[in-house]
């Protein structure tokens, strides 16, 4: 059988595999093999900020991952959806850019044993990855191949959030991604003069006229090909033909920290009892492949408020239409925004120290989809997140057809300290509601409702309402040698096949303080440094 053959194969074009890519191609020289699963970012909606909440409602352009039901939870099955798009979660999320705490830096570098993972080097890192709109030395860098900037439109209920939160005892901060990460304020975003910014802007794009990258999407892959301990090549399907395809040098996986285990444990790498289960032969047993599941789990506090305030109704009829013209004539208004511009880190316990709760403040009443009788009108929700969950959870196959989705199990909020953390952030919210100026904007408490006190009561409605914000982390983790579930090395090649790397959010070993897209650019931008390093220093020394 004829075979295409590479010097690379990069699985996934999220932010991880459109880095990694890009560099392959740019500083190694090599003749990449980009593969996507979804569909180009094809249409006007893809570029305008606001666009992707059409998509997220509709749920194109998303993995329709769905959790298996936990008790914790009433009994639900958490909705999961992850970007399924050239772009991957880039494409389709909402734009903002936190780098996470330098304490969740320092516990990978003491998990690993590596200083590449540091603090200090993910400082270095993220400031040469910025070009920021406003923002420069000595944190940010302003030349780099990702634009971020401020929200070009706010809305008056995010504005009045800050200065409720303000005098709740927050202080204002200008910059989550600097020196301080506590306080509350403003999210800077992924965009670019009040236009999406994505990892296919940054990385893919300007190689489009370079024929050493070959980009194929609507792509399934079915597993990795290995021959004697190392992975040579991959198998997938497209418009119902079977391909296969191999690699010269490293074949990475960048799916993501759901569908890069799924990929794994379907190619016969992962726990030897599982993977006999599902009747998959056995080619390394490697117990830490689809553990380590970490998640941020929110959970809402929302207000009507007096006046037709937010962006209630503004995404159907003729509001839409003025916003969408608006944006187009003048690059603000409701279209310009992501949805969420305001937002902030704080400490539920009140003391000193780094902060265990990320707020965001959604100028309309939101939650999830799958809600049952979810309140409507005009109003305000403010969101608790847990920036560290203790909770853990894993992922399996249900079956070793590759077109199944994997089995989840969340676990959130299954630890006794996530759900204490998040009563104390509910109160915590409900304190801002009550400074002003919000207290004048709100009618009503719409969620819980004001008689919803004691703590049986709120337990109940974090069960109902908690959701995902969607930032799946860790099931490949990195570790040291001796650690016996960490799946790669501080390099991010896979443990016992060679030729295999994984660069994607299933190798960070904790969670992020924050949302994770900048966090996964950092990883794969390390990863590549990582990689490339020897290559070049062989090249000066042959000089």
């Amino acid at each position: 059988m004829r075979h295409e053959y590479f010097d690379h194969i990069v699985i996934g074009s999220g932010p991880g595999g459109s880095l990694t890519a890009n560099r392959l191609v740019t500083e190694a020289g090599a003749r990449v093999l980009l593969l996507e699963a979804g569909p180009h970012d094809k249409g006007v909606l893809f570029r305008i900020p606001a666009g992707f909440l059409k998509y997220y409602v509709t749920n194109r352009f998303y993995w329709p991952y769905v959790g298996e039901p936990e008790p914790q939870l009433a009994g639900r099955a958490p909705r999961l959806q992850n970007g399924k798009v050239l772009g991957g979660g880039s494409s389709v999320n909402a734009m903002v850019h936190v780098r996470g705490n330098r304490g969740d830096f320092d516990l990978w570098q003491e998990m690993t044993g590596d200083p590449a993972w540091g603090a200090e080097a993910a400082w270095r890192t993220y400031a040469a990855l910025e070009a920021n709109e406003v923002l420069g030395a000595p944190h940010h860098g302003v030349t780099g191949p990702l634009h971020v900037s401020n929200p070009r439109y706010t809305d008056v209920l995010s504005r009045a959030f800050l200065a409720a939160a303000q005098g709740a005892g927050h202080a204002f901060s200008a910059d989550f991604n600097g020196e301080r990460q506590t306080g509350v304020g403003f999210y800077q975003l992924n965009t670019r003069n009040a236009r999406r910014w994505s990892a296919v802007d940054a990385f893919v794009r300007p190689l489009a006229a370079d024929t050493r990258l070959t980009l194929r999407t609507g792509v399934e892959v079915q597993r990795i090909l290995v021959d004697k301990g190392r992975a040579v090549g991959v198998v997938y399907m497209r418009d119902g033909q079977r391909h296969e395809v191999r690699a010269q040098g490293d074949i990475v996986l960048s799916a993501g920290a759901i569908a890069s285990p799924k990929l794994l444990m379907l190619s016969g790498i992962g726990p030897a009892d599982h993977l006999r289960s599902r009747d998959i032969p056995v080619l390394h047993d490697l117990p830490g492949v689809g553990a380590n599941f970490m998640d941020h789990v929110e959970a809402p506090i929302a207000a009507f408020t007096r006046d037709p305030l937010g962006y209630y109704k503004t995404d159907s009829g003729w509001r839409s239409w003025l916003a969408g013209l608006r944006y187009l004539l003048f690059r603000d208004g409701p279209a310009a925004s992501n949805g969420v511009e305001a937002g902030g880190f704080v400490r539920s316990d009140g003391r000193t120290g780094e902060p265990d709760l990320q707020l965001f403040a959604v100028p309309g009443i939101y939650v999830d989809r799958d809600t049952p009788n979810p309140p409507k009108g005009y109003g305000i929700t403010l969101n608790a997140c847990l920036l560290r969950p203790k909770s853990r959870g894993r992922i399996e196959l249900r079956s070793a057809n590759a077109s199944d989705t994997p089995r989840i199990f969340t676990n959130f909020l299954k630890d006794p300290e996530d759900m204490e953390t998040m009563l104390r952030g509910l109160g915590l919210l409900r304190e801002i509601l009550r400074q002003e100026p919000l207290a004048s904007i709100v009618r009503a408490e719409a969620l819980p409702g004001a008689d919803v006190t004691s703590r049986e009561a709120l337990i109940r409605h974090i069960g109902t309402f908690a959701k995902t914000v969607y930032h799946p982390m860790g099931t490949c983790r990195m570790g040291r040698a001796d650690d016996p579930m960490a799946v790669v090395d501080t390099d991010l090649r896979l443990r016992g096949i060679e030729g295999l790397r994984i660069i994607d959010a299933s190798v960070m070993p904790g969670p992020i303080s924050g949302n994770t897209a900048s966090a996964t650019y950092l990883v794969a931008d390390t990863a590549m440094r990582k990689m490339l390093a020897p290559k070049a220093k062989v090249e000066r020394q042959a000089a």
